[in-house]
């Protein structure tokens, strides 16, 4: 077990977790969440799928003593043009049943193509969007206040957990939200008509993307000399297509994570900060986005492959065989689909890892020596948590 000294850029433990966004169980499962977090007590944390209001609050009331919490609140109503057929289909099938209707009796009457068209506008995106957040809040059972009618929703739903004190950082600030484009959400196309709705509210509604923060302020200094600074960025990528673990469009959602990131760095002293990438990369190992970006390319060193732990750990983050709670994609192989990625400032430096394991998954699986205790399954994903010493 490392020492729980300050977590300088020497050593930082680091947990990435995708707390599933599903409504079975959800704030005891949160609360479970929030005491496994403190338990673990890790310097860094990403979590994604964190789009509930209430759970994002019951996070905040429990671990903010010692962590800053950032989320990335992306509430930008931009919609691609797929967010406009609803209106559009019922315009046309609504003015062709008032044709068919008064067909025989002359032109439309004005009230009726007026009140054709009203349903039409309501079903925009703007209002679409409002209505389907009414309904989360009637389906969760919340009382309706006005000022709860309609609240913003964090379409990204990411998380970034700092510590804070004398072995945490003073400071954290959100440097960057990137939800990916249009073009580059990538979610799978529907081969049957019932999978249209779904796949209508994947790609017009949701933001799979990056979100990016910057740490700074070791109070007690980094203990080695050098910055004390720090990028975490937190990364949700697509899903596969059924079946499969496969989506093309995954690469160039890896590409612009890293551009991103550089971005960040090529800002005034960004160069100078240690870089933690973590998240749901919906990707194996053998991918060839997870190749990229840990390859010479990407620069990142992948922690699972690289601890020192006897025997390298080998474990599946998406494990159908030991997690229930896999059943929400039924057809989803089982795979490493999260990670914990690191690398140096300005791109030098060694980076080592001296444990990497899998928690979160009620015991099950943990590779050589582990203090981290049984945590219950409270997830679709397994969480990863591993101790990370650069330079």
């Amino acid at each position: 077990m490392r020492s729980r000294g300050k977590p300088s850029l020497h050593s930082v433990r680091v947990l990435s977790l995708n707390v599933w966004t599903s409504p079975e169980r959800l704030l005891e499962r949160t609360e479970e969440i929030a005491a496994g977090i403190l338990q673990l007590d890790p310097a860094v944390a990403c979590l994604q799928e964190v789009s509930n209001v209430k759970a994002k609050q019951l996070l905040r009331e429990r671990l903010s003593p010692r962590y800053h919490m950032l989320c990335s609140e992306h509430t930008e109503l931009a919609f691609p043009a797929l967010t406009w057929v609803p209106a559009l289909l019922f315009a046309l099938l609504t003015h062709g049943a008032l044709a068919w209707w008064f067909g025989g009796s002359g032109a439309i009457p004005r009230a009726a193509a007026a009140l054709g068209l009203a349903l039409s506008a309501a079903l925009t995106p703007r209002p679409l969007f409002l209505l389907l957040r009414f309904l989360l809040i009637r389906q969760r059972g919340d009382p309706l206040t006005l000022r709860g009618l309609f609240p913003k929703v964090d379409l990204m739903g990411q998380c970034i957990l700092v510590r804070r004190g004398p072995r945490g950082w003073a400071a954290a600030t959100v440097v960057s939200v990137q939800p990916f484009p249009a073009h580059l959400r990538g979610y799978p196309t529907p081969t049957s008509v019932r999978q249209w709705p779904e796949y209508w509210i994947q790609h017009c509604l949701l933001r799979p993307g990056c979100f990016i923060v910057r740490c700074e302020g070791v109070r007690g200094g980094g203990g080695g000399g050098g910055s004390d600074a720090l990028l975490v960025a937190s990364a949700h990528l697509v899903v596969s297509a059924p079946g499969t673990s496969v989506n093309a469009r995954r690469l160039a959602q890896v590409q612009q994570l890293h551009a991103a990131i550089a971005a960040v760095q090529r800002l005034p002293g960004g160069d100078d900060a240690t870089v933690v990438c973590c998240g749901d990369f919906n990707a194996p190992d053998d991918s060839a986005e997870i190749r990229w970006l840990s390859g010479p390319a990407g620069g990142f060193v992948d922690a699972a492959a690289t601890a020192a732990t006897t025997p390298r750990p080998r474990f599946l983050t998406w494990d159908s065989a030991l997690n229930a709670n896999t059943q929400s994609d039924p057809g989803e192989p089982d795979a490493r689909l999260d990670y914990v990625f690191a690398r140096a400032a300005g791109g030098g430096g060694p980076v080592s890892v001296s444990r990497c394991t899998r928690v979160f998954d009620g015991g099950a699986g943990h590779v050589g020596e582990d203090s981290t205790g049984a945590l219950p399954i409270v997830s679709d994903h397994f969480g990863v948590l591993a101790d990370v010493t650069i330079g």
